[in-house]
């Protein structure tokens, strides 16, 4: 035989080969048809999809062939793959590169072979190859219809590597989104834990304590922004979907003013939000500052007090889209007037406007209409006519989630329109018109107590003192979060070690029996394997004692963890101190009531050890 051929471009035509995923796979029926079609088309005994790879050739389908495979050396197919023609052996009996070749001299002693390259991604990947036991001619209509058949099975196959490379960029994204999404998550975990620290130190700044309070406030949100990002891009069918949970309107409508208070002075204005100019029976109210007090109003039921069941997370960014975008339109000085209302609407609904009255000349009629749909065609063009980006566009897609819209009301006569829809001039305190964010909610008495997660019962208080003497071995690679961590564990009185990857927690637990480490808190998302399989590990390296699992997205992994480990905990980020020293507890208790008399996995550690030593 003579030297095996090798094509120029071996290394990219297996990386194509290898993206296919089709390799050491199932029978599927286009392939099995076609070598079917093949052997009947031409009479011959045996045909195959051959997939030529590093060392062999790999029958994807065959009809007459004992054999899956061959070693590659012998392959007639590492032969035509060196072509973009069909190759034909008449008699390989007298073919100086075949006479030798063990499948002629022994089984299934072939003699004649055609085969037409299967061009994938711009490579010869393999071939639809015809055999039999006897020489014979092979006319050039049959080569045609071969190319033909060939041309079926490679169209296969691009629809296949298609698929295979939006699996793969699929799979990408998701674990670049999961990635910023913990890369995110730690800090502001960190940024809500120490900002409640903050609060609860004595500080007689009040200021200073709004600060904190407003830190945390404004950390949550944009990790409730990350979370839903990630639940789009993992469940797109659930990103339209609404959480529905008792929330204060009224509250968040001055949570949202006083985050853009500094965006609204750097515009020359002022912002004033109100509760309650209009109440359920329509009559005007006296307004009052919002603070989430309930605002002015005869009637204190729940939609004049604020209090209703809606997506609080969507209201809120609902509110922030389209009022950072007013901002910014609003290029005068001033105050902009935000005030809200809410009122039963029939049917169980409640119907609540939050709107923004600015100063100024304001817009035209379809200035508003016209804004967004420009926006969405192109941000940047809507900033450079309008000064502003996507945020009415954004807040009117998250109004209309909630049944609602953002609408415009131009000002009353005397006020003069901005050119072709623009911005707010000079007008200091001129009324421009008002801007709303509209969506419908449902009464707060007719919210039902949700029953809290088996996995996140909410346990009592932590007090200092009651995880005295306890080892807890925090295995986070955030040093913020283990910082945070270690600072509620430690007044809860536990001793803290920690390591920063799965690998080292399974090491240190695989040294004896936990050498006196009595809860491992670990988080899911480490480099290297992940928290899932370094309790898998953990659990197989001996570790008996109780783990606080904590993720991200619980709701995504409890199924995981309850076939890995199922006998943990799982808690959510951002970590509430409370309900982290009551689950740590409750392991704890819980493995000490296993043990029993032996005095809990501490006990049962020390009394271990000292057998060892002895």
């Amino acid at each position: 035989m003579d030297v095996l051929p090798m094509p120029a471009h071996e290394a990219e035509r297996l990386r194509v080969l290898t993206a296919l995923e089709l390799l050491d796979t199932a029978r599927e029926e286009v392939f099995e048809r076609v070598v079917t079609a093949a052997c009947a088309a031409f009479g011959v005994p045996m045909a195959a999809v051959s997939l030529v790879d590093e060392r062999r050739q790999w029958f994807k389908a065959s009809r007459g062939l004992g054999a899956c495979q061959t070693a590659r050396e012998v392959a007639f197919c590492a032969h035509t793959i060196m072509g973009d023609e069909s190759m034909v052996v008449r008699d390989a009996a007298g073919d100086a590169r075949f006479v030798a070749n063990p499948l002629v001299t022994g089984g299934p002693a072939l003699r004649f072979y055609a085969g037409a390259p299967l061009r994938v991604g711009g490579h010869n990947i393999g071939t639809l190859c015809v055999m039999d036991t006897q020489p014979r001619e092979f006319a050039q209509g049959e080569r045609g219809l071969l190319a033909d058949l060939a041309g079926v099975v490679a169209w296969a196959c691009e629809q296949r590597l298609a698929t295979a490379r939006q699996e793969a960029v699929a799979r990408a994204r998701l674990a670049a989104v999961s990635g910023m999404s913990h890369q995110m998550r730690a800090p502001l975990t960190a940024l809500i834990g120490f900002a409640e620290l903050l609060r609860e130190q004595p500080c007689e700044c009040q200021e200073h304590a709004m600060h904190a309070e407003t830190v945390a406030r404004n950390a949550e949100h944009v990790l409730k922004v990350a979370e839903r990002f990630e639940q789009s891009v993992h469940a797109p069918g659930l990103q339209a979907g609404l959480v529905w949970a008792c929330c204060r309107v009224d509250r968040i409508v001055s949570e949202v003013c006083q985050t853009l208070i500094g965006e609204a002075r750097q515009a020359g204005l002022e912002l004033e939000p109100s509760w309650g100019h209009l109440l359920a029976g329509g009559a005007a109210g006296d307004g009052g500052g919002g603070g989430g007090d309930g605002g002015g109003g005869a009637s204190r039921d729940g939609a004049a007090t604020g209090m209703i069941v809606a997506d609080e997370f969507r209201v809120r960014q609902g509110l922030l889209n389209m009022l950072g975008d007013v901002l910014r339109l609003c290029r005068g000085r001033g105050t902009a007037r935000v005030h809200g209302w809410a009122r039963p609407s029939g049917a169980g609904r409640v119907e609540v406007r939050i709107g923004v009255r600015v100063p100024g000349p304001g817009l035209d009629a379809a200035g508003l209409a016209r804004m967004i749909e420009v926006a969405e065609a192109d941000p940047g063009e809507a900033s450079a006519r309008f000064g502003v980006g996507l945020g009415l566009s954004m807040a009117r897609r998250q109004a209309r989630l909630m049944g609602g819209d953002v609408t415009y009301t131009p000002p009353e006569a005397g006020g003069a329109a901005g050119a072709d829809g623009g911005g707010v001039g000079d007008g200091g305190g001129a009324d421009g018109g008002e801007f709303e964010l509209v969506f419908y909610g449902r009464p707060a008495e007719s919210a039902t107590p949700s029953q809290p997660d088996a996995h996140e019962q909410r346990p009592e208080a932590s007090a200092a003192g009651v995880l005295r003497g306890r080892r807890v071995l925090v295995v986070d690679d955030s040093q913020m979060s283990v910082r945070l961590l270690a600072r509620y564990l430690r007044q809860a009185g536990a001793m803290v070690e920690s390591v920063a990857t799965g690998e080292e927690a399974v090491k240190r637990l695989g040294q004896g029996p936990s050498r006196g480490v009595d809860c491992v808190l670990m988080d899911i998302e480490l480099p290297g394997i992940d928290g899932l399989e370094a309790g898998r590990r953990s659990r197989a390296a001996g570790y008996a004692g109780p783990m606080v699992i904590v993720t991200g997205r619980a709701e995504a992994h409890r199924q995981a963890l309850a076939s890995v480990v199922p006998d943990c905990q799982c808690l959510s980020k951002p970590v509430d101190r409370d309900r982290l020293i009551g689950a740590v507890r409750a392991a704890i208790g819980g493995a000490d009531a296993v043990e029993g008399a032996s005095g809990g996995a501490a006990g049962v550690a020390g009394a271990a050890g000292s057998a060892a030593a002895a």
